[in-house]
């Protein structure tokens, strides 16, 4: 077994956790690509969710079943995937986004959810990926990680004003980014005038 045989990812920014399971399915490996089936955790659990979960690897096929608000899910839905979980299917991999807000620094993990043998193995195995989102570090690391992607340079000087200019959303922040980039000259190179490009964040006046 070269992956998880399931993964919960602990984050309250959505676009974090998108590419967070990007990575995860990239490195995995092997000629196949995954094929992504989302399902919602505030909404009941349908057949064609137990299905996705249960399917069979034929052809070599292979699916990344991710269910997002899993925070939102009942005692008997966590009951349920005891038996679905007790295996390794080489051709499903269940990912559980819990995304609930962080509590002083503490993540937001459901009590009944801890109880159950499959999280604690999860744990034990470093299943479990935690981040409180685009917070202190998270926003350089964040930046840093796009930027080298990209290829485009912070200059040192402008690195903690591009982070505290930032909205503490991923999505945005990735928006905001891309924008900046394109205002960038051939050496792609961010410094302190650029960051006066980003649009302020906090309440907007759309009457203005």
């Amino acid at each position: 077994m070269s992956r998880p045989g399931f993964s919960f990812l602990v984050c309250p920014d959505p676009e974090l956790l998108r590419l967070r399971v990007a990575a995860l399915l990239a490195g995995a490996g092997g000629a196949e690509p995954w094929e992504r089936k989302t399902h919602w955790g505030d909404e009941e659990l349908t057949a064609r969710f137990w299905q996705d979960l249960g399917s069979a690897n034929l052809m070599g096929s292979r699916t990344a079943v991710v269910l997002r608000r899993a925070e939102k899910l009942k005692a008997e839905d966590w009951e349920r995937f005891v038996p679905a979980l007790r295996g390794f299917n080489e051709g499903v991999w269940p990912f559980f986004c819990l995304e609930g807000e962080w509590d002083r620094g503490k993540a937001a993990i459901p009590k009944i959810l801890t109880k159950h043998k499959f999280w604690t193995v999860a744990e034990k195995k470093g299943w479990v990926w935690q981040s409180r989102g685009l917070f202190g570090d998270g926003m350089a690391a964040f930046v840093r990680t796009w930027t080298q992607e990209r290829g485009v340079k912070v200059r040192p000087d402008a690195l903690k004003a591009l982070c505290q200019a930032l909205p503490e959303d991923a999505g945005a922040a990735a928006l905001e980014l891309s924008k900046l980039e394109l205002a960038l000259g051939p050496d792609k190179t961010i410094g302190p005038a650029e960051v006066e490009l980003v649009a302020p964040t906090g309440e907007m006046d759309f009457f203005e």
